[in-house]
């Protein structure tokens, strides 16, 4: 089911929804693509995206690549990577606000480590209680982006009980965040344990009705199990176009 989200007329005027985007999961949720292959005005400064602070948990701040797209994710820190932020910046440029996200994945993650009691799911729920007090305005539309299932492929998790413990997850953080809309991207299918997670994300996509896909085939990668600069962009761009 695609779901589309009506502006906001004005005084004659058309107004973009206030867009709270998360994104959650695994390594690319954060992202591993490298800043050396940006433009040097896309590691600016963004006033256009305003990302939570993770570590103080305390407000937003204008993005900056490079020094606040990563903090207090597992695995990957500030300096060398980016993720969808990057792209989102050039759609948020054409709104009437700026975008609101709140990054909240840890890389090298599976979904057992996910556990609504465990430090990866409080985390979470931190980064978005606060998050979410902080933003007052009105016609505020909430998205999650999740990157998912790469980890628990390589792990060999069982596709029956990634599919089970996957979809309660995805309930609690719809309840959590109040989403409108979550988007899960597929995986790159370079492994036969890859397509069968993507078969399980296809059934989990049929199971509920505010789950949509976006898909992954084209985008180029780093590695075997992270995209690059030029994938995460078209991935961005797909995820966008879901959200509009």
């Amino acid at each position: 089911m695609m779901m589309f989200f009506n502006s906001l007329h004005v005084k004659g005027r058309l107004y973009s929804p206030i867009y709270h985007i998360y994104f959650i999961g695994e390594s690319n949720s954060g992202g591993y693509a490298l800043n050396s292959d940006a433009l040097a005005s896309e590691l600016d400064i963004d006033p256009n995206i305003k990302i939570w602070d993770n570590i103080n948990n305390d407000g937003f701040e204008n993005l900056d690549i490079g020094t606040n797209n990563l903090l207090g994710h597992t695995g990957l820190s500030n300096g060398t990577t980016h993720g969808w932020e990057l792209q989102l910046q050039s759609k948020a440029e054409s709104l009437d606000s700026p975008i609101y996200l709140t990054k909240c994945g840890q890389g090298g993650s599976v979904i057992s480590q996910w556990d609504l009691n465990g430090s990866y799911y409080q985390s979470f729920i931190t980064r978005a209680t606060g998050s979410k007090s902080a933003i007052t305005q009105s016609n505020l539309k909430t998205c999650v982006v999740i990157s998912f299932g790469i980890n628990d492929a390589i792990a060999g998790t069982n596709v029956n009980t990634w599919y089970s413990e996957t979809l309660s997850w995805i309930e609690s953080v719809k309840n959590e965040t109040n989403a409108d809309i979550i988007v899960i991207a597929d995986l790159m299918e370079n492994t036969s344990e890859k397509i069968a997670i993507n078969a399980q994300i296809d059934n989990l996509v049929s199971a509920l009705p505010y789950l949509e896909k976006s898909l992954t085939a084209g985008a180029t990668l780093r590695d075997s199990n992270h995209w690059d600069y030029n994938g995460m962009k078209l991935i961005c761009n797909r995820i966008w176009d879901i959200i509009k």
